[in-house]
């Protein structure tokens, strides 16, 4: 048996600091479109359940329903809160370096505080 070639691949990728950072808000964005289209679809998948078997919507039958949307559900949260450190990760990024304004670091500073009071 002969060794498998593997051809040498120096990948050669610069990108710039603001490059890097607006791929990363990008797949955000994708994701939370993504997320948007699975919820989207759960929803549809429920109407036509319900309405396809209106006689046999029995106790039963809604809460295996409502158990696995419940589910998915939990799935999808579990994705938010990634996407909310991921992006929080990016806002540090972005005030280490300077490159957010101090405008808009205090209108985050505000809507903390104003979360921390209630």
């Amino acid at each position: 048996m002969s060794m498998p070639h593997i051809p040498n691949i120096t990948p050669d990728i610069s990108l710039t600091r603001e490059e890097s950072i607006s791929l990363l808000l990008t797949s955000i964005a994708i994701n939370e479109m993504s997320l948007s289209h699975i919820i989207n679809a759960e929803a549809e998948a429920m109407q036509a359940f319900v309405l396809s078997n209106p006689g046999n919507m029995n106790f039963l039958n809604m809460i295996q329903l409502n158990n696995t949307t419940a589910r998915l559900l939990e799935e999808i949260t579990k994705g938010q809160w990634l996407s909310l450190s991921k992006m929080d990760r990016i806002l540090r990024l972005l005030s280490d370096s300077g490159a957010l304004s101090a405008r808009l670091l205090e209108e985050e500073l505000t809507t903390e505080i104003e979360e921390d009071e209630e």
